[in-house]
């Protein structure tokens, strides 16, 4: 399956280059990672695997490990592989199935990275639109108070001055 892996890891990699992504290698436990629009996205590669019964244990890890009953099932590999995105709610995995490849869904890989492009460059749009309103209201608001400070101080000097006045009078 390496050549294999090496084929796709290198298509995906070249569709997403030409594309203006950044792609980088080797980061924690990705095969690859495409970041579109500031949005890391970490692509894994792997084997998928089946579950099967496991071979009766032999006289020596029994007697090697009385105190364990032995496995009933082990982990075996199909020979198909899958690409995992593991991002936060967008977990999506394509694998190999009876009517394709996973070379055939690359495109369709490529595809939801752009829309989840697209979707990155919407919400940061979205947040900066908010964050000019908020400063909007903010300096509206910092006015406001300003006001609303000079005019409460301007009644307090008055009041003062009116009972200093009529003090003085008396």
């Amino acid at each position: 399956l390496l050549p294999r892996c090496r084929t796709i890891l290198r298509q995906l990699t070249d569709e997403a280059l030409s594309r203006g992504y950044e792609v980088l290698a080797g980061v924690d436990k990705s095969s690859l990672v495409i970041v579109a629009s500031g949005e890391h996205l970490p692509f894994r590669l792997f084997e998928e695997q089946d579950t099967a019964p496991a071979p009766p244990p032999t006289k020596a890890e029994l007697r090697r490990n009385p105190w364990r009953l032995p496995p009933t099932t082990i982990k075996v590999p199909t020979g198909r592989l899958a690409l995992r995105l593991d991002h936060y709610y967008r977990n999506r995995t394509w694998a190999d199935r009876t009517r394709w490849q996973l070379e055939d869904r690359l495109s369709e890989v490529i595809d939801h990275v752009d829309s989840l492009a697209r979707a990155e460059i919407e919400r940061q749009r979205e947040a900066h639109e908010k964050g000019l309103r908020d400063l909007e209201a903010w300096e509206a608001g910092a006015v406001a108070a300003r006001h609303a400070y000079i005019a409460a101080l301007n009644r307090r000097r008055i009041r003062s001055q009116a009972a200093r006045s009529g003090r003085a009078h008396a």
